[in-house]
């Protein structure tokens, strides 16, 4: 007899794997907000690096969990924005941020001096 086992989508760059564990515990680790408790839906799989190319992952798809973290939709859109960020060369974010009002390099301020309070 054999037992039907779940198996858990996970998005890795621009293409999905199948996973036999479920990679979500429901809880957002930046805020804290859980699925349990009612506060947030769902929660999303950030990769703050592509260590791996695609193919890679496709062969073992538990490499797809390495440098992940589990956060709700509104954490998770900073934590791609930051992905970027870090992406990207100095100068180029430097010339896109003259290119915003000034509120925009006044929040970098902001959050620069939080992040090194912290």
């Amino acid at each position: 007899m054999s037992e039907d086992v779940r198996m858990y989508r996970l998005k890795y760059r621009k293409t999905y794997v199948m996973l036999d564990v479920n990679p979500r515990k429901g809880i957002c680790v930046a805020c804290g907000k859980s699925v349990h408790k009612g506060e947030i839906k769902i929660t999303n799989i950030h990769h703050y690096k592509y260590k791996y190319m695609t193919k890679t992952v496709k062969k073992d798809p538990l490499l797809a969990l390495e440098n992940t973290l589990e956060l709700c939709y509104r954490c998770h859109q900073i934590a791609d924005a930051l992905r970027v960020l870090n992406d990207n060369k100095d100068k180029q974010i430097v010339k896109v941020l003259l290119i915003h009002p000034p509120s925009f390099s006044v929040k970098i301020r902001v959050v620069q001096a939080l992040y090194i309070e912290s």
